[in-house]
């Protein structure tokens, strides 16, 4: 397999047969089965930002690490804001950069700005953590 629209998608025998984005999501998908045949209940979290690329994937890797600190196993997938009202009733959680007024969503959502800015990001992945131990 070799890259093709900058790392983005992946290609094989000239074909485009998956999106980096795509494989991320495979890869939550069996670790969460595995986790599950454990007795150990996965917690799934979306992580929504203007684009779903750059400011969620810090605050995602954020809510992972605080996550593993505090015992909680955890996945978390990234979207645009636009996409949320369509995915979020696979989640438990919703944590946006921004405000969210797209909708309605029956999940809790949390605002992490604080996770861009450093103001607050401890209160703030506390209180994700404690929502997810619910």
């Amino acid at each position: 397999m070799r890259p093709l629209y900058e790392d983005i998608c992946w290609t094989y025998k000239g074909k485009a047969v998956i999106c980096y984005t795509e494989f991320l999501q495979m890869q939550n998908k069996k670790k969460e089965k595995k986790l599950k045949k454990g007795k150990i209940i996965m917690k799934r979290v979306l992580v929504a930002c203007g684009n779903g690329i750059a400011t969620s994937t810090v605050v995602a890797t954020k809510i992972r690490e605080k996550c593993e600190e505090n015992g909680v196993a955890v996945t978390v997938n990234q979207c645009k804001l636009l996409e949320v009202e369509s995915k979020a009733d696979d989640y438990d959680l919703l944590v946006t950069t921004g405000k969210f007024t797209g909708g309605t969503v029956t999940i809790p959502v949390i605002t992490a700005i604080s996770l861009l800015t450093g103001i607050g990001e401890e209160a703030t992945l506390d209180q994700i953590v404690e929502e997810l131990k619910k």
